[in-house]
């Protein structure tokens, strides 16, 4: 399965969110993006999911919006910061 399952739209969407990544500094394997066991990943699932600091839309259609892509790395940088700064479990 894994990214031949991955629509057109979605695999333009999904490299735009893996360069912003990769721009802030975070490493991106496959898996991250498509599990080869069930088809869709990490970030393939976050793309089509409404998030609150969007506005309640997905990473999908601020995209499309004048400024989307801007506003999305704001999100993914917002994001990683609360994900470091999260306590973390014993043993992780």
């Amino acid at each position: 399965m894994g990214l031949q399952s991955i629509n057109n739209a979605a695999l333009i969407v999904i490299a735009k969110v893996r360069r912003i990544l990769l721009e802030l500094g975070e490493e991106v394997d496959i898996e991250t993006i498509a599990d080869s066991h069930y088809g869709m990943g990490p970030i393939e699932r976050w793309i089509h999911q409404p998030l609150q600091d969007l506005g309640n839309e997905t990473p999908i259609q601020i995209l499309q919006k004048e400024g989307g892509e801007e506003q999305l790395r704001k999100v993914i940088a917002l994001t990683l910061m609360r994900a470091a700064q999260a306590p973390r479990a014993e043993g992780e």
